[in-house]
């Protein structure tokens, strides 16, 4: 009976440990997601570098399939663009060394247009200690 208790123990202590770090590593990736966003608004092409891995690729709001090269590259042309870039709705989903990220960004392009809305979902995974973004997908937000 002693055992079959400390075994239940340390089950349920596993179980809140695991929970505590997926937590703790959801919290981290969240505010990674919203210095990526930082990061586009303010122009920084060499940190959204740092951010993707070496494979990353995106699949755009006009539904093309962008390699890593391509889609800094498109990030050079329209950084301009996306100085007023304001991510909301984070959910964040921890599955080991996986996370999962949707939400929705408004662009305003011009003061007093409406902002454009894009859904959007990021694979994110750690590579070396590091959470790297593998893939995303974007959806336009029709009116």
């Amino acid at each position: 009976m002693r055992y079959l208790v400390a075994v239940v123990s340390l089950l349920l202590l596993a179980s809140i440990s695991h929970a505590a770090q997926s937590d703790s590593d959801a919290q981290a990736l969240s505010r990674l997601v919203r210095a990526y966003f930082v990061e586009m608004g303010n122009g920084d092409i060499t940190a959204i570098e740092r951010t993707l891995a070496a494979d990353y690729m995106v699949i755009g709001g006009d539904g093309k399939l962008e390699t890593r090269a391509e889609r800094l590259a498109w990030l050079r042309s329209n950084v301009k663009d996306l100085a007023d870039i304001k991510p909301s709705e984070l959910l964040v989903r921890i599955y080991g060394n996986t996370g999962i990220v949707t939400g929705l960004v408004e662009i305003s392009l011009e003061a007093g247009a409406p902002p454009i809305r894009e859904r959007f979902t990021q694979v994110w995974i750690i590579e070396s200690g590091a959470w790297k973004m593998v893939t995303g997908q974007i959806t336009v937000v029709k009116k």
